[in-house]
């Protein structure tokens, strides 16, 4: 997955966000970039934020943004790929409620977004690849990364 978001350029790089509604307008860039949402599919996801709390931050340090299967602005399935150097605080009440890495998912078939849920719970699941990945500064470190652990990875 780590060598397709390059391939695809559905990748970024950034050194802070303003605030964690930025950092989620930011994460769908690549997906506008490619027709695979549009402009309200950030909007969209900053609502059920505001609505249901941080669901999007599955563990300290990492958040899937996402909504709902056919959700307003999405066009298409895909995965994007967002680093940042300071963390995002989503819950200043809650410590934990921080991402640097963001997956940001959109979905329209069901089938495509099971098997990309898949591929990221095996990339969530490794600890010792969330933590290299913590440290990525560059599309170059998603390739080493995807080769060092592509085996692991089923890939």
């Amino acid at each position: 997955m780590l060598q397709e978001l390059v391939q695809m350029d559905r990748y970024q790089f950034c050194d802070r966000m303003e605030n964690w509604q930025e950092a989620l307008r930011i994460s769908c860039r690549p997906l506008i970039k490619d027709g695979i949402v549009d402009e309200t599919y950030g909007e969209e996801l900053i609502q059920n934020v505001n609505k249901y709390g941080p669901y999007i931050v599955l563990a300290p340090g990492v958040a899937i943004p996402h909504a709902m299967e056919g959700a307003k602005g999405a066009k298409g399935t895909g995965v994007s790929f967002m680093k940042v150097n300071e963390p995002v605080q989503f819950d200043p009440e809650d410590p934990e409620k921080y991402a640097v890495i963001f997956f940001t998912l959109a979905a329209t078939d069901f089938e495509a977004h099971l098997k990309n849920m898949g591929r990221l719970c095996k990339i969530l699941s490794n600890e010792e690849l969330l933590g290299e990945l913590m440290n990525a500064t560059s599309p170059e470190d998603l390739i080493l990364l995807h080769n060092k652990y592509c085996v692991e990875l089923g890939e």
